[in-house]
């Protein structure tokens, strides 16, 4: 069955729905599907073919009728849409042509079959009848592998998302070199960071300073740490799976208070929204850990696994049954 994903990434997305969707694509494809991505971005698409599946560029003031000839064309039965850019597809028109999957949009809900929010209750306040919500739904990166922690000594890692657009990076890293403490420190910069020659004039080679560019694995990272320092987005869920612990900093409105709803869950510590943090007492609550005079700890562990994607295709593909 041909399957079609509406998802995109850049700097001002991020690469949280593309993600999600190449998350979903991955059990579809093992179960014999063929999922098939209509996108508008070259980078994007790029993303996709690392991963193989099949991509169409669609220009994007031609979206809406384009996405509709193709889905007829391709025969598509089932439509997932994971965006939230306005004008995605004519809704109306494709209500009864397609059967039409949201991931993380209660915009249109009256048009969806079914809803996917991929996170806990609290989250997402009065959600759809028709939703898929909690623990056992929350997508994590397609690489992601849930393995033992090995954690190192005075290590931490920074991740602050797919393109850090208000570069909180420079500023936690600034302040983390004005101290004598010796640590190890991965700073994952993600595929649309921008600012890579700003953190290296900051570093001036100091060896406490790990860079890492589109940690396609990042797992890996997360586990050798005893803590991370991160935005809010998937990086919060994985680093729950893996029960390490984090300080939490928010890009916008939306993340703030979803942060703020479901820090009562014990994952992390929230810092707050980017443009209000204190990054010189950011820094103190960081070195104050790592002395553990102030130690970060999972209070609600393994409540969150590896298979969310499954469980959602299960139920997408019974749509079409």
């Amino acid at each position: 069955m041909n399957i079609a994903l509406v998802a995109d990434s850049g700097k001002r997305y991020g690469l949280g729905s593309i993600n999600r969707c190449l998350s979903i694509a991955k059990v579809l494809s093992k179960n014999g599907h063929e999922p098939i991505f209509f996108i508008s971005s070259k980078s994007t698409e790029l993303l996709i073919k690392n991963y193989e599946y099949k991509s169409i560029l669609i220009e994007r003031s031609k979206k809406k009728t384009l996405i509709f000839a193709l889905i007829k064309k391709l025969k598509i039965k089932i439509l997932i849409i994971d965006s939230k850019k306005k004008e995605i597809v004519d809704f109306k028109f494709l209500k009864n042509k397609v059967k039409i999957v949201l991931i993380d949009n209660q915009k249109y809900v009256e048009y969806a079959d079914l809803v996917v929010l991929p996170g806990v209750k609290e989250q997402f306040p009065n959600p759809p009848d028709n939703c898929l919500i909690g623990p056992k739904y929350i997508i994590l990166n397609p690489n992601f592998k849930k393995i033992k922690a090995g954690k190192l000594k005075n290590t931490i890692f920074i991740s602050m998302g797919g393109s850090d657009k208000y570069d909180i990076t420079s500023r936690i890293v600034k302040q983390l070199k004005k101290t004598s403490l010796d640590f190890t420190a991965y700073i994952v910069l993600g595929k649309f960071y921008s600012n890579n020659k700003k953190i290296q004039h900051i570093l001036q080679n100091d060896k406490r300073f790990i860079l890492v560019d589109s940690a396609k694995n990042l797992h890996e990272i997360i586990v050798k740490c005893q803590f991370g320092i991160i935005s809010f987005g998937i990086t919060v869920y994985e680093a729950a799976a893996l029960n390490i612990p984090t300080l939490v900093i928010s890009h916008d409105f939306e993340n703030h208070f979803s942060a703020k709803r479901i820090e009562q869950y014990g994952w992390f510590e929230y810092l707050g929204k980017h443009d209000s943090v204190n990054y010189s007492k950011v820094s103190k609550k960081i070195i104050s850990n790592l002395t553990q005079k102030q130690r970060l700890k999972i209070k609600k562990p393994n409540l969150i696994d590896s298979k969310g994607p499954n469980r959602i295709c299960k139920k997408i593909l019974e749509l079409n049954t």
